[in-house]
């Protein structure tokens, strides 16, 4: 369902959030090169000390095919939203919900791995990078579900 334009500040997190999809769906696609090349994975997810063990391995691929694929979803909305002045909130609201869900199995899964004491620098930027995606999530989810639906 299609709908007129975004509230002004949920514009603008969409807009961010958009933005920061075509850079992470550029470091995913790069990840993709690198580890099809040489078997590494690299930045954003940096190994801790010891390594990645081979199962996490599966784990941060899958990961990496769901985050592109809320990436995809972004940029299609952000395209649609910022060139055709045209507003997708069940399109916005799948891709946040991927995002956001996401996200929180990546903190469960590499947690405990000692990978963000190892990298802190590296796993807080992206948390402060993403971090704006839990109000944008709950902005829109408060926004989409007073649409009328047929």
């Amino acid at each position: 369902m299609d709908s007129g334009s975004p509230p002004a500040r949920l514009g603008w997190f969409l807009r961010y959030y958009a933005l920061l999809q075509l850079f992470h769906l550029t470091f995913l696609i790069r990840a993709g090169f690198i580890y099809l090349s040489s078997n590494q994975i690299p930045f954003p997810a940096q190994p801790p000390a010891g390594g990645w063990q081979s199962q996490t391995i599966p784990f941060l691929i899958a990961l990496g095919a769901l985050d592109a694929i809320a990436a995809g979803l972004a940029l299609f909305a952000g395209w649609r939203l910022i060139f055709d002045s045209v507003f997708s909130p069940d399109i916005w609201m799948i891709s946040i919900s991927i995002a956001l869900t996401s996200a929180v199995i990546y903190c469960i899964g590499t947690l405990p791995s000692g990978a963000w004491g190892t990298n802190p620098l590296g796993y807080g930027i992206v948390v402060i990078l993403f971090s704006p995606l839990t109000i944008l999530g709950l902005d829109l989810w408060k926004f989409w579900i007073r649409i009328p639906r047929k």
